[in-house]
Formats: C-alpha cells, sequence, structure tokens
C-alpha cells in the first residue's frame, strides 16, 4: 500500500506472493464506494421487474467481482454480467426456491410436535437451513471464478470454503446478515444505495482471497 505526499489514498496492490490486510480491504472499499453505489442502484432499478430480478442479483456479483479484481466496473459491466448470466442466474434462483421451498415444509411438518426426536429434527432442519444460507451467499462468487458456471460445482466449492475457511466465511455472513438487518430496520434508502453491491463485494472478496492462497501455497510448493 502506499501513500502521496499529502497523504491521498491508493489502492492497495495485490500480489501472488502478497496478503491483502483487512485494513487494505475496507481502504478498496472506500476506493470503490463510487461505483458499488451506481451499482447498487441500477441492481435496485432492475429488480424491480420480477422477470429480471435474478439478472440483476448476476450482474451485481459479475461487477463487483470485477472490483475485486481492481478491475473498473460501471453500468456496461453491470449489464454484462446480466446477459451472460441470465439463464445460470435462473437455474440458481430455482435451485434456491426448492431448498427453501423443502426446508419450509419440514420446519412446519416437525413444528405441529413437542416429541423430542421432532425438536431434534427441527434443530436438524434449522441448522441446515442457516449453512444453506451462508454458501449462498458465495456460490455466484464462485460461478465467476469457475471455467464453466455449473451451480452444482459452485455449491460443492462454496461448502469446501466453509470447511477450509470456516472464520472469514461466517464473520462475512454475519456481517452482511446484520448490515442488511440494520438497512431494513433504521437505513431503508441503504438498500437503494449500498446494501446489496457492498455484500456482493464482500462476498466476492472472501472467494477471489480464498483462491489467490491456493495458488500461492502452490507456487511456493513448485518453488520447493
Amino acid at each position: 500500500m502506499r501513500k502521496t505526499a499529502a497523504m491521498v489514498y491508493k489502492r492497495p496492490t495485490e500480489s501472488v506472493t502478497e496478503k491483502v490486510t483487512f485494513k487494505d480491504t475496507l481502504f478498496n472499499i472506500y476506493y470503490d464506494l463510487v461505483p458499488l453505489v451506481s451499482l447498487n442502484i441500477l441492481w435496485f432499478l432492475l429488480t424491480l421487474p420480477i422477470i429480471t430480478a435474478l439478472p440483476a442479483i448476476a450482474g451485481i456479483y459479475y461487477s463487483t467481482n470485477q472490483l475485486t479484481h481492481q478491475n473498473g466496473a460501471g453500468w456496461k459491466t453491470f449489464l454484462e454480467g446480466f446477459r451472460k448470466y441470465f439463464w445460470v442466474s435462473w437455474r440458481w434462483g430455482l435451485l434456491n426456491l426448492i431448498a427453501v421451498l423443502i426446508l419450509v415444509s419440514n420446519l412446519f411438518f416437525y413444528g405441529q410436535y413437542e416429541t423430542q426426536w421432532f425438536i431434534i429434527l427441527r434443530g436438524i432442519s434449522m441448522g441446515i437451513g442457516v449453512l444453506w444460507a451462508i454458501i449462498q451467499l458465495y456460490t455466484f462468487p464462485f460461478l465467476l471464478e469457475q471455467k464453466e458456471p455449473k451451480v452444482w460445482l459452485a455449491l460443492r466449492n462454496s461448502l469446501i470454503l466453509f470447511a477450509a475457511h470456516p472464520v472469514p466465511v461466517v464473520s462475512v455472513a454475519i456481517l452482511v446478515s446484520v448490515f442488511m438487518v440494520l438497512s431494513t430496520l433504521f437505513a431503508l434508502p441503504a438498500w437503494f444505495f449500498l446494501t446489496v453491491s457492498l455484500s456482493a463485494y464482500l462476498a466476492n472478496k472472501v472467494v477471489v482471497d480464498s483462491l489467490q492462497d491456493i495458488k500461492t501455497t502452490v507456487s511456493s510448493n513448485s518453488n520447493n
């Protein structure tokens, strides 16, 4: 990370061997704040028509993925991701809809009984639901990083990421959840300006950094 004589921040330079700190990530968010706001507004507008809601999620993930790779991102980048992952986003969305319906049905069924086994099964279903929500935050970032955008492969990779790096994965998931709750309760306009783009940015950052760590490890092992 470099600063000018006037102490004006410049985006940290990332390399295969240099690990970006949490402070650098915060500065990167500050650096990308203007595009994050514009991208979030575009996401909001394209979410209003129901048929484009899921592709709009693809657009926001795609454009913020470009930002985490230190590339520029604007409305053209957003629309590129919107078009490129239009049908992939619908497959991902339908899979989530089916999963939610199954989990809700299980909770409703188990909730009708108060015996010990049904209470345990209800708890297991709730745990699966939380795990599913966590890995979904990272599924689309993996879709963007894969050579082929296969949803099931991205789900598997998200689960592996959760198992290998539970602390950053859960921490960012909690941070995103808190941000969404606070936006809903105390700053509803934030959904229009920043909430979704920042959440997608952080999810992409976790995935990109984890893949960078793998590349660093492979590179160091090959040199030994």
